[in-house]
């Protein structure tokens, strides 16, 4: 009897670090983006692009050669967001609720929702190497990921494999 309430207490651990994760990775939707700096002749103007201005900016430079990578990288952010919902939502109702649909489903679902976290911050700073741009008239543009990628990816990343250990433990 003891071991079972162990388990119980290390998956409610294990779930609670699993949505603390998730809410950091929603709070990194609320966060800078993505940093642009400017130099034309010396001078130097940076922006910093929130979710809607770097959604705005990947529809404004569609006909740009290497705004695939961004154009991925937007639809893997909303599937990710999604799945990180389900994944919540399955995973509490894992911990309460012992059934093998619900722990190979909630398992399922927490590892796709990993990699497509993972895949989000990859294909960002992938675009974000290709779009940035150096001439020989001593100008460039040069773009960063900001807190808010990094944020949401790896929290995104930590809490699906948080609830995928989580559904597979007895």
């Amino acid at each position: 009897m003891a071991k079972r309430n162990t388990n119980k207490a290390a998956n409610l651990v294990i779930l609670v670090i699993s949505l603390a994760m998730a809410a950091a990775s929603f709070i990194g939707l609320a966060c800078k983006f993505i940093n642009q700096k400017t130099t034309l002749v010396g001078n130097t103007v940076t922006a910093e692009w929130n979710l809607s201005n770097w959604f705005d900016a990947i529809d404004s430079m569609k006909d740009a050669n290497d705004i695939g990578n961004w154009q991925v990288a937007r639809w893997l952010l909303i599937i990710t967001t999604v799945l990180l919902v389900v994944m919540l939502v399955m995973a509490v109702v894992k911990f309460f609720v012992r059934n093998s649909l619900i722990k190979w489903s909630t398992f399922a679902v927490s590892i796709v929702a990993a990699i497509c976290g993972a895949l989000f911050m990859v294909l960002t700073l992938v675009g974000c190497g290709a779009l940035s741009t150096g001439t020989l008239l001593a100008s460039s543009i040069e773009y960063r990921a900001n807190i808010g990628v990094y944020l949401f990816s790896i929290g995104a990343a930590v809490s699906g494999i948080s609830a995928a250990i989580m559904a597979l433990r007895k």
